[in-house]
């Protein structure tokens, strides 16, 4: 293989690294966009349940 050749074949590979780290790159951004708006909306539950009066428990017979 010349110089040529492989310069050729080694700039090939480094294109198919590219696409494929950019796309794990998309999943990886969409997945944390996913993570942050759920970690939203259980911090909304979770300040929505601390509102809630307890209630204190029955002290069971023993």
């Amino acid at each position: 293989m010349n110089a040529y050749s492989s310069l050729k074949a080694g700039n090939a590979r480094l294109r198919r690294d590219k696409r494929e780290l950019a796309e794990q790159l998309e999943l990886a951004l969409a997945a944390n966009q996913r993570l942050s708006v759920g970690n939203a909306r259980l911090r909304t539950a979770l300040n929505e349940a601390r509102a809630v009066s307890v209630l204190p428990r029955r002290s069971s017979p023993r």
